[in-house]
């Protein structure tokens, strides 16, 4: 493990990574257990306390707090201007999921109507073939079309629940 060398007086840490454990704020338990290690142990263990608090890192479309005010530090005014970017893309982006879900009802009540029609035009036929002496065509035409209709309605009942 590298010494880590205290920064001249006049000088300030300007990274999380130059800070010394003697410069970051441990709770008064871990000093305590830190404390009751043997010496050798001890610049080792804050070492790794300090390498543990710097670790960073956020999940989401919005950083958070602290660093939105390093930017406002740095540019006043831009943690407003990352507000209303976000709220834009926000909107943006539930225009979009409007317009596919609309477009999908649209879609599966189309599919719906031509399904209907498919399956009417079916059974027509089946009855057709059936009064016109072919019985058994008919009816295995007619079955078919039946069995179809149900398993569709069991699936997409079943993919309903799934979604």
């Amino acid at each position: 493990m590298e010494d880590i060398e205290a920064p001249a007086e006049d000088e300030q840490p300007t990274d999380k990574e130059d800070l010394l454990p003697s410069q970051i704020e441990i709770p008064q338990e871990v000093e305590e257990m830190i404390e009751a290690l043997p010496e050798d142990k001890k610049k080792e263990v804050k070492g790794m306390i300090v390498r543990m608090l710097i670790q960073e890192s956020f999940k989401g479309p919005l950083p958070p707090p602290s660093i939105l005010k390093g930017y406002e530090d740095v540019l006043p005014g831009s943690a407003e201007r990352i507000m209303a970017r976000m709220e834009k893309q926000s909107d943006h982006r539930m225009r979009l999921e409007e317009k596919v879900t609309a477009e999908d009802q649209r879609q599966s009540g189309k599919g719906q109507n031509y399904g209907f029609i498919i399956a009417i035009t079916v059974i027509l036929i089946s009855a057709g073939l059936i009064f016109t002496g072919h019985g058994v065509e008919g009816t295995i035409l007619g079955t078919l079309d039946l069995v179809a209709l149900v398993s569709i309605f069991v699936i997409g009942k079943f993919q309903q629940r799934k979604d």
